[in-house]
């Protein structure tokens, strides 16, 4: 899963500057080598972007509690007065219906 990014603070006489400035001056990304192995990419804020929001990176990072059990009690008698068989059946048919991008 994709995780939030942390800041790193970089001097101009680094290589690590130098990638970036090759990142800024194609949009290539870079890939980080240490020891024959790739352990980090550098990309574009673009193609980061493009991978997903940064928001959506870490799925609990504005989670707060109080505010789910509150979203919880809120929905409490959603269902109230609804067929359970009829909603049960009309599920399964859905289910059975083809739909773009669903597996087989």
């Amino acid at each position: 899963m994709l995780r939030h990014p942390r800041k790193i603070r970089i001097e101009k006489d680094q290589d690590l500057h130098r990638a970036v400035e090759g990142v800024i001056a194609d949009r290539a990304p870079r890939l980080l080598v240490r020891d024959g192995e790739t352990v980090a990419v550098i990309l574009s804020p673009e193609d980061f972007a493009a991978i997903g929001d940064e928001s959506a990176a870490d799925l609990w990072l504005d989670y707060d509690p109080q505010r789910a059990r509150a979203a919880l009690r809120a929905g409490v008698g959603a269902l109230a007065g609804v067929d359970r068989e009829t909603l049960l059946r009309d599920i399964h048919e859905a289910r059975g219906q083809a739909s773009t991008g669903r597996p087989d």
